[in-house]
């Protein structure tokens, strides 16, 4: 089941940059950066993956 998360805007225009920069250095970093984000959230809302 796929989660869906609001960000308020700020957080998002400073993603947006996080993206921006792993775009221009390192894909393989983003992705790591952008799961372990991932994770953190669902940890910090609760949510758990079967």
């Amino acid at each position: 089941m796929t989660r869906l998360y609001i960000i308020n805007v700020l957080a998002t225009q400073d993603l947006k940059e996080i993206a921006d920069y792993y775009s221009a250095r390192s894909i393989e970093a983003g992705e790591k950066f952008f799961r372990q984000f991932d994770l953190r959230c669902e940890h910090k809302l609760g949510i758990w993956k079967n």
